[in-house]
């Protein structure tokens, strides 16, 4: 298994030099504002305080780093989708239950290492800019989504190839989009209000008075939901990867 793992990241060091990269610049862009006046100056423009505008800049920061990798690891299956390497893996004692097991390993260290890097920076953040607040209660809600998220996608691309699993991709993320959409355009938004009191709420259900109340609870439920959803299709997975190669083109 730990050489199945060691190839994943031999087959994506290219991906993970650039991810790497990306992520160089996304700690540069959080740190930006420091010692600046555009702090003031933004925090200003949107008419709030400056603590509450660099803990929403962080949670910003923070958001596009996991929205990245959850968006890399599911294209993890695509570079060894070939009936040889299947044929090969499957006559070996590990089977497809090793093959499927190292992406899923290798899926949830991504994961564990990005947020590690949350952590890390949020800890300097909270020096660097005097804050209070820690947003790490909303990258760990973060972290237990994205695998919660792919317990419910890998399947279907085991199943059906890299190709084939995009129509959950295609199916669920439009629906998610078109959701939205018909909310803000028919729903109640009056508790929104103007951007500003979006803003100071967002923040409040995050870090502030608002997160005890409503997003604890979800806290509570999500990562027992999401150690045992991502536990289960693993196993499933490990069911279906032999019809799956069925569906390789090669």
């Amino acid at each position: 298994m730990v050489g199945l793992i060691y190839k994943e990241f031999v087959l994506q060091r290219r991906s993970l030099i650039i991810l790497g990269i990306v992520y160089g610049i996304l700690t540069v862009g959080l740190f930006l504002p420091a010692g600046t006046d555009y702090l003031k100056t933004l925090s200003d423009a949107l008419g709030m305080e400056e603590t509450i505008f660099i803990v929403l800049w962080e949670m910003m920061i923070f958001l596009i780093g996991f929205i990245i990798i959850i968006a890399f690891q599911s294209t993890i299956f695509e570079v060894d989708e070939n009936k040889k390497w299947a044929g090969f893996i499957t006559s070996t004692p590990l089977a497809g239950k090793g093959q499927v097991g190292a992406k899923y390993y290798f899926t949830l260290l991504l994961s564990v290492l990005t947020l590690v890097w949350v952590w890390l920076l949020d800890m300097i953040a909270t020096v660097v800019f005097q804050l209070e607040a820690s947003v790490l209660d909303m990258a760990v809600l973060l972290f237990y989504l994205g695998l919660l998220l792919h317990a419910i996608e890998f399947p279907f691309v085991i199943r059906f190839g890299s190709k084939g699993g995009k129509i959950f991709q295609e199916i669920f993320f439009p629906i998610l989009i078109y959701g939205v959409i018909i909310y803000f355009l028919f729903g109640d938004i009056s508790a929104f209000g103007s951007v500003n009191s979006m803003l100071d709420s967002l923040f409040q259900l995050m870090v502030g008075e608002k997160q005890i109340e409503k997003l604890m609870p979800l806290q509570a439920v999500i990562p027992y939901l999401s150690v045992a959803g991502y536990a289960f299709s693993y196993w499933l997975s490990g069911k279906l990867y032999v019809k799956g190669v069925e569906t390789y083109a090669k």
